[in-house]
């Protein structure tokens, strides 16, 4: 009787732990320009699957290429290419101690490089 109760314990536990990652919960960012709080930057994050993903405009998203990501920071970009080549880089460093959000723009063409720093806190959904 012990073995079948030790059995099915066992089961209950990995099942448990294996079920974590398929509930997998996302973590949605607002993150306002502190120079212009006209500016915002929606994120979401996700930790079991290590993925970064940016609302560009309402509605639609695009997932990031994740260099780095740790308890510390996330770093994604995004490359916008024209006939092959890259012409513009956004570089997305989220510092997870600070809740500081650094957007770096590269422009390619022009060799213009813009950087704008976010403050972000956590996306509270519309109360209506």
């Amino acid at each position: 009787m012990q073995k079948i109760a030790n059995k099915l314990l066992g089961i209950v536990v990995l099942g448990l732990l294996l079920s974590g990652s398929a509930y997998a919960k996302d973590v949605k960012l607002i993150c306002t320009d502190i120079k212009d709080e006209g500016i915002s930057h929606i994120l979401i994050i996700n930790d079991n699957k290590k993925t970064l993903i940016v609302e560009d405009e309402p509605g639609f998203y695009d997932a990031l290429s994740v260099g780095v990501y740790n308890k510390d920071e996330i770093d994604g970009d995004k490359r916008i290419e024209i006939n092959g080549k890259v012409e513009q880089q956004f570089v997305y460093n989220i510092d997870r101690r600070t809740g500081i959000l650094t957007l770096t723009s590269h422009f390619f063409s022009s060799k213009n490089i813009y950087r704008n720093i976010s403050n972000c806190k956590l996306f509270k959904e519309n109360k209506f």
